[in-house]
Parts: structure tokens; sequence; C-alpha cells
């Protein structure tokens, strides 16, 4: 299995590898964003990606790519790296999509058309009431 990783982040994705123990042949790319173009285009397998850290956030450059390559990739696999300076959730994208372990944490980013006064709480309404939904973190960008 070929794997697509990010250059700055060699070090916790291949540590991410290992503790899965799997049969992985790392390939490092310069980008988050080259990392989902050559899973998109077939050249790795699967792509692992940051999504947050404690340190450092919500990978935005994560959330976009996603966003764009929609249609083509889909979360595959994701880990936690715990250490005592950080905690840093990994995702992997690819083809197929990971079935539900009912233990899984979803992402939701949201992009409106148009921006409008009360978006936020008609957009909170529908995720609490409608979807029965708890959120435990909201960002803005």
């Amino acid at each position: 299995m070929k794997v697509g990783i990010w250059q700055s982040m060699q070090a916790a994705a291949l540590a991410a590898l290992s503790a899965r123990d799997c049969d992985a042949t790392a390939q490092v790319y310069p980008s988050i964003a080259a990392i989902f173009a050559a899973a998109a285009a077939g050249e790795i397998d699967c792509g692992l990606v940051p999504l947050e850290s404690m340190e450092q956030g919500t990978q935005a450059l994560t959330l976009d790519n996603l966003l764009s390559y929609a249609d083509q990739l889909k979360i595959c696999g994701a880990t936690l790296l715990e250490s005592a300076d950080d905690k840093l959730r990994l995702i992997a994208v690819g083809k197929e999509a990971a079935p539900a372990t009912g233990r899984d944490v979803t992402t939701l980013a949201v992009y409106p058309r148009r921006d409008r006064v009360g978006i936020l709480s008609a957009l909170t309404g529908i995720i609490s009431s409608v979807y029965g939904l708890n959120m435990n973190s909201i960002q803005s960008r």
C-alpha cells in the first residue's frame, strides 16, 4: 500500500503508520493539496493528512481540500497521536470511505453561498433539532 504523507508532518505520519503496524510505503509530498491530488489521480492508495491538533487547531487546508475533492475522495481512516505537548488527529483520504464504527467523530465544514444575519443560528438549530447532534467546537474563518 502506498500512503502519501506531508513533508511538514513526516515524523508524525510515520509514527501513525508504525502504530497501525501496516505494510505501507510512505511517499512524501510538499503540501496537503499535493497529497489530495495524488490520491485523486490514483498515484497513492491513500493520503495521511492532519485534521486537527490541540496546539494548532483545525487544519483549514485539509478541510478546504476535503471540500474540493468531495466527489472523488472519502475519509477512509483516522488516528489520534498523543505526545506530552500535543494531540494530533490524522485522517486518511482515499477512494473508499471507512465503515462506521460507532465511535466516529464528525467534522462539518459549511461554506454558505452568501452571508446573512442569523446564518450561524439557523445552522446550529438544524444540527441540533433536526439531526440531534451535539457540537463540541465551532470555528469561523
